[in-house]
């Protein structure tokens, strides 16, 4: 069996520096190889490579970046069983569901991949003697192992001894050693004593003969070097400060009592401003007195044919809008996300964007509530009831900014 180990930045792959007497990332692909090998060392039928990707923070990992990294992936997988991916925390989920979603191909509406991608992290360095990094490559390892022997070809979570579908996976803890879960789908496996065992999961598959000469055919079809179909930036990388840099942005704002909904509208009126995510206080629940955000979510939808969605504050927490100032937030406009996590919404509708899956509200709509790689759940009674009334159907006060007008911002 043969299984490559990516290096994606993060505490797991650091080393100590005698001479500045602190950890650093490895510089290359040896230092990085040396630092798993008395992990890896002892896996005698396994024939491991290692790519050095990148050094960055998982705090600076960017659009491009998951999209390179399906890049390498995309190429590779033809040569290895599985891949491992050693990765920040902080962001691991993040491009897990990037990952997901960059294999699919909406043409074919099947994913590209055809091994098992798990991803890991640590959060005490591997040199240090209380590490969990040498737990997670180890069961990073038996599980990428189990999962090809099973054709198995998914993205997954490795973390303590959880397994985790990628795109269902949050971080829920800065210190816990068992950091991540899937709040809102069922854990994949478990690492015991007795080894690797899978709870009879949906995982994609291994493609089968035909469909795996189908897939060939369409890797000979394009240049070796792209990645597959998917991908995630809509603007362009500045300096923070660059007036004139072109894009469009997807906001995520967290609502608290006392927000003013003049700055929420403010915000509303950007061009760059694509997408509005509200983290809502409950399942959905919008504040509808005092200083209500309501008015300027109708105002989006009316004036701009803005998609404005709302997820919970808790993790785990599935938006249903059953309670009257719920119901009231559909009326207005707003779209409930189910019970995606915060990471795959975002992530996804950057994806959708970018892939030009859409071109208008309703289209938006659609593919949000579309699950593509098991990402969400979206019940029928949210597909039929909790939608927004005559959704793309009437014309939008302000061509200038709308939707459409801003989604064509990204193309030019």
């Amino acid at each position: 069996m043969k299984i490559l180990i990516i290096y994606a930045g993060g505490t797991i792959g650091q080393v100590w520096d005698p001479v500045r007497k602190c950890s650093r990332p490895p510089e290359s692909d040896a230092d990085f190889s040396a630092t798993l090998e008395k992990i890896t060392s002892s896996y005698k039928d396994i024939s491991f490579s290692y790519k050095f990707y990148t050094t960055k923070e998982s705090s600076n990992m960017q659009p491009e970046d998951w999209q390179n990294l399906a890049d390498l992936i995309y190429v590779e997988q033809l040569l290895y069983d599985a891949v491992i991916v050693a990765h920040g925390t902080d962001t691991l989920a993040h491009t897990a569901c990037a990952l997901a979603l960059a294999f699919y191909n909406p043409d074919i509406q099947t994913s590209e991949l055809l091994i098992p991608i798990i991803l890991t992290g640590a959060q005490i360095e591997m040199f240090r003697p209380t590490s969990d990094g040498d737990d997670n490559l180890a069961n990073c390892i038996e599980t990428g192992v189990s999962t090809a022997e099973k054709g198995i070809a998914d993205v997954l979570i490795v973390f303590g001894r959880s397994i985790l579908l990628g795109a269902r996976t949050t971080k829920t803890s800065e210190v816990e050693l068992d950091a991540f879960h899937s709040p809102s789908f069922p854990t994949i496996g478990r690492i015991l004593a007795s080894g690797v065992r899978l709870e009879n999961p949906p995982l994609a598959r291994m493609p089968d003969v035909r469909e795996r000469m189908f897939i060939r055919q369409i890797y000979q079809s394009k240049n070796s070097k792209t990645a597959p179909t998917s991908r995630f930036a809509i603007n362009k990388p500045s300096n923070g400060l660059d007036e004139n840099a072109q894009g469009i942005s997807v906001l995520t704002i967290s609502y608290q009592p006392g927000l003013s909904p003049l700055l929420f509208k403010a915000l509303v009126d950007q061009p760059e401003v694509v997408c509005v995510i509200i983290r809502s206080l409950g399942a959905g629940n919008i504040c509808t007195e005092g200083r209500p955000l309501l008015p300027v979510i109708t105002y989006a939808y009316q004036q701009y044919g803005l998609p404005v969605m709302i997820t919970s504050s808790f993790i785990g927490g599935n938006i249903q809008t059953k309670d009257e100032t719920g119901v009231l937030a559909i009326r207005a406009g707003i779209i409930p996300s189910s019970n995606y996590t915060e990471p795959a919404i975002c992530v996804k509708s950057q994806w959708l964007i970018a892939n030009g899956l859409v071109k208008d509200l309703e289209s938006f709509v659609n593919g949000i509530q579309t699950s593509f790689v098991n990402e969400v759940d979206f019940p029928k009674i949210l597909e039929k009831t909790q939608k927004p009334s005559s959704l793309g159907k009437s014309a939008v006060a302000n061509e200038g900014l709308s939707f459409a007008a801003r989604l064509a911002r990204y193309k030019e």
